[in-house]
């Protein structure tokens, strides 16, 4: 006995829907495992401001990492190292928000860094419970070392 066309339709029909949910599942399962990772320091602050930078600030070198785990994470793991050149102002509201504290002796745990991640003899250092953050008051340029895990 023949299929009718119309049942041939309509089985085709319900494969390419349930293809179409596999591939949907995968998309949806792995895209987020996969890391992003930049060094282009524009795109470095945005990942970690969460925006464009301020017209009076100069974003000189940046690198960010984000892990593959953001799938298990909230927020996911992320590392993020950046020189900037802010206003004062800036400087003083980033102080204020986070609650900076400034802290005399400092290291660090991760081995990691970047290279180019030397802040000044001159500069001061502040951290919150995670993060460090520097400012060399002569020349307002500043380091920020900030990660989630």
């Amino acid at each position: 006995m023949k299929m009718p066309n119309l049942l041939k339709k309509v089985i085709l029909a319900v494969v390419l829907v349930c293809i179409a949910c596999f591939v949907y599942l995968v998309l949806v399962t792995f895209i987020p495992l996969i890391p992003t990772k930049t060094t282009d320091a524009r795109k470095a602050y945005c990942y970690w401001a969460r925006g464009q930078p301020p017209a009076d600030m100069e974003v000189l070198i940046g690198e960010y990492r984000g892990s593959a785990v953001r799938f298990f994470h909230e927020n996911g793991e992320w590392w993020t190292y950046l020189k900037l050149k802010p206003s004062q102002e800036w400087w003083n509201q980033l102080v204020k928000k986070r609650k900076l504290m400034q802290v005399k002796d400092w290291h660090f745990d991760n081995h990691d860094i970047p290279g180019w991640f030397k802040p000044s003899e001159t500069s001061i250092c502040y951290h919150d419970y995670r993060c460090l953050y520097f400012r060399d008051p002569l020349t307002g340029i500043c380091y920020i070392s900030e990660w989630c895990i």
